[in-house]
């Protein structure tokens, strides 16, 4: 009897440890599913009932809830309604804290002016904070002025929390373009380290990076085009007029920005590969695009993408970070992963090198699609491909 009460007890303390709430990493660090973002919701909600006044509780409680929205495709009325919630919750329990004002000005978004309110003064409690540091860059980004956007870039880069090998493969990207390129780009891990290269590292500066979110906010397009020299009709400019939240009509009008460019600049316009495949800003252009490295270049024209793809790759590219890696990196999934956009260029200039019986060049680029399709489990899959 003695016995089974002891398994049982055992079991409800370890079920008990088992059940205590995680530290939420960012998205852009590691993606969970929607069951783990629910679970984890769940715990810090509890925990919260006896550590009302605990900073890192809330902090955690709002990533998960956030997540878990995200990740459910949570409809954003929904979403929007257990948020304000959260934040009437949360401003009773710490109002005035560096949690409360970070992750309101967080969650409000960009395209709210009054989230730098908050920011602002979540910056005055923590300085060197690095995701304050990134609110507050993607706000100058979109609204002005430029020398404050490169300030806070530096400062982020100073603290060295990011990735080097997210800047190496961003260095990459900047490769694959054409003097006074416009690039687009979709996320954190495409857009930040771009930037960081640019206004920390003076690299490639001549080039405009346009994330696809944020070229949809009319008054920072309309903005961004002007300082840069990119005239449009007023006829134009209203046309592509989306207004705040109307997410299906900037779906849409992505394709439509990326011609009207092509119309109205000479620069050169290219996507990333780290854009989604499936993402609406390829769906209506994709016949006119054509891989030449780590991005597609638009044009309406034929071009010898494999003698480009080739240049870059000889030339240009910086790669050993693939091969040796020397040092842990809590990006590491988020690497791999990002890592697959080679692929495409790498498996297409494989097989040129076979077929000009460059037989040393198809050994040397061989082993980069070996790691990086190992580190993805896409074995089958690239084989198909290099047959």
């Amino acid at each position: 009897m003695n016995y089974i009460l002891y398994i049982a007890l055992f079991c409800l303390s370890f079920s008990s440890f088992a059940q205590q709430p995680e530290q939420i990493k960012k998205i852009t660090v590691e993606s969970k599913d929607a069951a783990y973002y629910k679970q984890q919701m769940e715990l810090w909600k509890e925990y919260l009932n006896t550590h009302k006044q605990e900073e890192n509780a809330w902090y955690n409680y709002f990533l998960s809830t956030r997540y878990y929205n995200s990740t459910l495709q949570m409809p954003y009325e929904e979403s929007k309604s257990k948020m304000l919630l959260l934040f009437d919750e949360m401003g009773k329990a710490i109002p005035n804290t560096f949690t409360y004002n970070l992750t309101k000005s967080w969650d409000m978004g960009v395209w709210d002016k009054d989230s730098f309110e908050y920011i602002l003064k979540a910056y005055q409690l923590k300085p060197a904070d690095p995701q304050v540091l990134i609110e507050l860059i993607v706000r100058y980004e979109v609204y002005g002025p430029a020398e404050k956007r490169t300030e806070f870039v530096k400062k982020y880069y100073d603290l060295q929390v990011d990735s080097p090998e997210l800047l190496n493969v961003c260095y990459n990207l900047m490769a694959s373009l054409e003097p006074n390129a416009i690039v687009f780009t979709e996320g954190d891990n495409d857009t930040f380290p771009l930037w960081m290269l640019q206004d920390a590292l003076n690299i490639r500066k001549d080039v405009i990076v346009l994330n696809t979110s944020l070229i949809c906010l009319d008054e920072y397009r309309e903005r961004i085009f002007k300082e840069h020299g990119i005239i449009l009709p007023a006829d134009t400019i209203n046309e592509l007029k989306i207004g705040v939240g109307n997410v299906k009509k900037s779906i849409v009008m992505l394709n439509k920005i990326v011609e009207v460019l092509a119309t109205y600049t000479q620069r050169p316009i290219y996507i990333s590969h780290t854009v989604d495949e499936k993402s609406e800003i390829r769906k209506y252009i994709k016949d006119r695009l054509y891989v030449v490295g780590l991005a597609s270049q638009y044009s309406k024209k034929r071009i010898d993408n494999t003698a480009l793809i080739k240049r870059h790759y000889e030339n240009d590219f910086l790669l050993d970070y693939i091969l040796l890696d020397f040092r842990k990196d809590e990006k590491e999934s988020i690497i791999k992963w990002v890592n697959q956009i080679y692929l495409g260029p790498f498996t297409t200039l494989y097989k040129h090198y076979v077929l000009s019986g460059e037989e040393a060049k198809a050994r040397r680029i061989k082993k980069y699609i070996d790691v990086i399709t190992t580190d993805n489990n896409l074995e089958a899959s690239v084989e198909q491909l290099i047959r």
